[in-house]
């Protein structure tokens, strides 16, 4: 009737997982389940890109960031900051190397948290954000600055010792 583990870990089979199905809480949406089948936690590679300069140098006590899978559902967190730039950098700003494809629908569409940000060359209170971008692993960066909403970070807004902290699900 119950389960005792004294000492070790609990190791379920490949393709299944932990079944909570015994709530039958959800009667609304498609493709409901209620199987946790993964879990994960590590670190990743935060890398910095401008559309036509390319990689961006970054100081490399600050580009780690760090990640949790629980489902299909990736948490991650990370400080990074900029060093050094190639001499044609230009265009829209991208985080990259995200540790996992985010899924290749409009559903999952997901905003980026910037709480912090230092050293970059835009206008006092504007905030710096993000989305993360369909069927890549890549994050879109974003500044709210027009009256419309957002503009998208350029390279000239990113100074080589411009810093920012982030937070984000997708």
């Amino acid at each position: 009737d119950g389960l005792t583990l004294t000492d070790g870990n609990l190791v379920v089979a490949n393709g299944h997982g932990i079944d909570f199905s015994a709530t039958a809480d959800s009667s609304v949406g498609a493709n409901v389940s209620e199987v946790l089948s993964h879990f994960e936690e590590g670190t990743w590679d935060i890398g910095l890109h401008s559309a036509t300069g390319g990689t961006i140098t970054t100081n490399t006590t600050y580009d780690l960031g760090t990640y949790q899978l629980i489902g299909n559902v990736c948490y991650i967190k990370g400080y990074v900051i900029a060093t050094a730039f190639p001499s044609s950098n230009s265009g829209n700003i991208t985080i990259t190397g995200l540790p996992f494809t985010v899924q290749n629908n409009a559903g999952y569409y997901s905003p980026l948290a910037v709480p912090y940000c230092n050293d970059l060359n835009i206008t006092a209170g504007r905030n710096l954000g993000g989305y993360f971008t369909i069927n890549t692993t890549t994050v879109a960066m974003v500044l709210h600055d027009a009256t419309t909403g957002i503009s998208t970070l350029q390279a000239s807004e990113l100074s080589s010792d411009g810093s920012f902290m982030f937070f984000g699900s997708y």
